[in-house]
């Protein structure tokens, strides 16, 4: 049985950007309710508006995308958003449940304006899977990466911790030995992605954690 919540989410996103009408949304929730009373699993609202020719495919992908960022359950597979836990140019990261592994990831999900720019996606991918052949004690681990119903997807270990930028936010400059500990944990983090053949080109407060 599909979630009521993320079909009323869906139905008022689809409706918010003009692509239908309500009463071709309430047509489909309609629909959903007598497939329920004959017995019949229920069909997601998304499907049934594009089976009555209500919304094209790449609408319903638009739709998709825009209510993953809004948060609940998003349309990529095996993932169950919970909090967006920052941003930047190229997107939006939230703290997720990786659900097939049932743990706590951080996943990167690339802003919906570039999605459908190749030279963008291309490099989403590509810093990913360079990323994600990393392994280093200071350095983030990549989980898996991918697209779900037009949604481009990057998941990473999740570090349940403030970043550099809020420490020094919250109580001023850091004292000497403990900027001392995080120059050298990220100059060794630095300089295993260097053996790689990687360069950062972002080294940030906010991006040490």
């Amino acid at each position: 049985m599909p979630d009521p919540r993320q079909e009323t989410m869906f139905g008022s996103i689809a409706i918010q950007l003009g692509f239908v009408t309500v009463t071709q949304v309430n047509e489909c929730l309609e629909s959903q309710r007598q497939m329920q009373a004959l017995g019949t699993p229920p069909k997601r609202v998304g499907d049934l508006l594009l089976e009555k020719g209500f919304i094209s495919r790449q609408q319903a992908e638009q739709i998709f995308r825009q209510q993953g960022l809004r948060g609940g359950h998003t349309q990529i597979q095996s993932y169950k958003i919970l909090a967006r836990i920052g941003h930047g140019a190229m997107g939006s990261v939230f703290k997720a449940l990786q659900v097939s592994m049932d743990r706590v990831v951080a996943l990167k999900v690339l802003a919906p304006k570039y999605a459908q720019n190749t030279k963008f996606v291309e490099r989403f991918f590509r810093e990913a899977r360079a990323v994600a052949k990393l392994n280093h004690p200071n350095i983030i681990q990549g989980i898996d990466v991918g697209e779900s119903n037009g949604i481009h997807y990057f998941a990473m270990e999740f570090v349940d911790g403030p970043t550099v930028g809020q420490l020094l936010r919250r109580g001023g400059a850091l004292d000497e030995r403990r900027c001392v500990q995080v120059i050298l944990q990220m100059a060794r983090a630095l300089e295993h992605a260097q053996k790689h053949g990687l360069v950062h080109r972002d080294v940030k407060p906010d991006n040490i954690l």
